[in-house]
């Protein structure tokens, strides 16, 4: 691409915190934007947005609790970057929230939500594309192997919940009752800033007993005949392994995916040991045809990524440099306005 059309793109969103989902989400956005420059942030100011030539927020679970969408109406008065989201979806409804975000809809040159219950949730705007998982824009170059017969592993990928009462121990004991235990750990970081877990996921699943659990992040887990998840996207590289997936109903997005794929059998409550039971049942006593049923869910997912990934091009085409000279006296100006306030 010619250095004209270089963009200085500023990304926000859950970054930088050892969460292998949210650098899956980097990963994405880094191969849709390799030609441009790029910083990642979950930290902001409106200096550094508007030093840039587009703002992207996303992707993940943003909406309503990222101040950037409680702030909206504010954000979008003042932003003069070219605004993007993506991949983002909601946690529940803010009719609050929902105004503010209005106002960003509508500043937006592109706005894509990963699930049709967040564009409802969004007041079914007609600006709202909706579409997959920015996991889902990337090229995937770790190929699917032969599923067997029946299954004989299952990766665990498991995390310190305080929300809903429920047992881990209960849950580990009743998948080892039929299959051979794999853990597979998502978050690595400081369990700072979120209230529901006080372990990362390498220390819980110890803590569980588990042996040889992956000090690094890896895709080969996924690769188990089966994955018990509590992590999004672990749910989301399974599926593209084609390997059948029993969620645990943590989060909204858990639940949608299931529900939208037309496998809710396989999504219960984390504390409902019996229905686990009878999910993992389910996927003893018919594995190939869930085989087949994830394999169908991965090839849709793929199309659906990539007519995503073409619309977010065409969007981002039309996004052109900003002046170096607009940028400069945004940041003049905004000196001033600190100097005046310390004053």
């Amino acid at each position: 691409m010619p250095e004209r059309d270089q963009l200085r793109v500023a990304v926000v969103g859950y970054y930088g915190h050892l969460n292998a989902g949210d650098d899956l989400l980097q990963a994405a956005l880094s191969y849709a934007l390799s030609d441009h420059l790029l910083l990642f942030s979950s930290w902001y100011s409106l200096e550094l947005l508007n030093d840039a030539d587009l703002v992207i927020v996303g992707g993940g679970s943003q909406w309503p609790g990222s101040a950037f969408f409680r702030s909206g109406g504010w954000i979008a008065r003042r932003l003069r970057a070219p605004l993007m989201v993506v991949g983002i979806s909601a946690t529940r409804a803010d009719d609050e929230v929902r105004a503010q975000t209005e106002s960003l809809i509508d500043r937006a040159v592109f706005f894509h939500v990963r699930d049709e219950e967040t564009r409802a949730l969004l007041g079914d705007h007609p600006d709202v594309v909706t579409g997959t998982d920015l996991f889902w824009w990337m090229p995937w170059d770790e190929p699917p192997t032969s599923a067997p017969a029946a299954p004989a592993t299952a990766a665990l990928a498991l995390r310190d919940w305080g929300i809903a009462p429920w047992d881990p121990a209960a849950v580990v004991a009743a998948v080892r009752e039929s299959l051979t235990v794999v853990p597979y750990p998502f978050h690595y970081g400081s369990m700072l800033g979120n209230p529901k877990s006080k372990l990362d996921d390498r220390a819980f699943l110890r803590q569980l007993g588990l042996d040889d659990v992956p000090s690094v992040w890896s895709a080969e887990p996924a690769r188990s005949d089966v994955t018990v998840a509590m992590r999004y996207h672990a749910i989301q590289v399974a599926t593209r392994f084609g390997r059948p997936v029993i969620g645990l109903d943590v989060d909204p997005k858990i639940r949608r995916f299931f529900e939208e794929h037309g496998v809710a059998e396989l999504c219960v409550e984390p504390g409902a040991i019996d229905d686990l039971r009878t999910a993992l049942e389910r996927l003893r006593g018919d594995y190939p045809s869930y085989c087949r049923t994830f394999a169908a869910i991965r090839d849709r997912m793929s199309a659906r990524g990539r007519s995503d990934l073409a619309a977010f091009e065409a969007a981002l085409a039309e996004v052109r440099p900003r002046s170096r000279a607009d940028t400069g006296r945004v940041r003049a100006a905004l000196g001033a306005l600190l100097r005046w306030a310390r004053n």
